[in-house]
């Protein structure tokens, strides 16, 4: 078809394509904004596809001599229909771009996690932290991949970090960490250590603790102001920084905090 109505038809197939193609790349569902240009494609398609059919399905109809033919109307019709899809997949692109961008839940990083404290140690050493209660914003999990200290003094690393549940206790209460001078594997007492979240910061059950395993290579004031965590979700890598002040001092005698000089 070389008419107005094939060039509608063929730009209503790429816009199709385009969109289903930036949905699948971008992993998300069909939702409101998503349907907005599609019901559009689908819209121009259909209205092409009518008016092809009107034009093939009567009788033949008398060809108009070309001397009576408005070149200038001919040409505003095809500025139309190529503005139309332009429009069209441009509207395509934005939505396909929000999709991949905004696809899968994020750890909130206001909702309450952080680590905070200071306990002398003698180096080399290996201690755990508590980082506080990680969660999504969002229904579906997320897998951390990487943990980094930010503002590291004196050679502090982090060796191992995963999700743990809360010990509870006989009177009730709970026990996050027992020990906080020993490596995870101690720390955790037979508890299991996860690395995927699944639970949602409005939930109030359900919580998994996030701990962070570093080591104190040698003597002398260690220092971690924070912690950047890379994690997975819907496909695409994340990173959101954990605030945390972690100080570990050289021990002496009767020095029970580094804050005691």
């Amino acid at each position: 078809m070389r008419s107005t109505t094939g060039r509608l038809l063929r730009g209503s197939a790429v816009m199709l394509t385009i969109f289903w193609m930036l949905l699948v790349v971008g992993g998300t569902s069909i939702g409101p904004i998503e349907l907005v240009p599609l019901l559009g494609v689908l819209v121009v398609g259909l209205v092409a596809y009518t008016r092809h059919v009107r034009r093939t399905s009567g009788p033949p109809r008398e060809r108009t001599p070309p001397m009576v033919r408005h070149p200038r109307g001919r040409k505003a019709t095809l500025w139309a229909v190529i503005c139309g899809i332009a429009l069209g997949a441009t509207a395509t692109t934005a939505v396909g771009a929000y999709a991949w961008a905004t696809a899968g839940p994020r750890i909130d990083p206001d909702a309450g996690p952080g680590a905070w404290g200071s306990m002398p140690v003698a180096a080399p050493a290996t201690v755990t932290s508590d980082g506080g209660d990680l969660c999504l914003d969002g229904e579906g999990t997320a897998e951390i991949l990487d943990v980094v200290p930010v503002g590291a003094l004196n050679g502090m690393t982090v060796t191992d970090f995963g999700l743990v549940a809360p010990d509870p206790q006989p009177d009730g209460s709970v026990v996050v960490l027992a020990d906080a001078s020993a490596p995870l594997h101690e720390v955790v007492e037979g508890r299991r250590v996860v690395r995927t979240i699944s639970h949602r910061c409005h939930e109030r059950e359900g919580y998994l603790s996030f701990m962070v395993e570093l080591r104190k290579p040698r003597p002398g004031e260690a220092r971690v102001r924070g912690l950047d965590v890379t994690y997975r979700s819907a496909g695409r890598e994340h990173t959101v920084r954990i605030d945390a002040d972690l100080v570990y001092c050289d021990p002496r005698p009767g020095r029970v905090s580094c804050e005691e000089g």
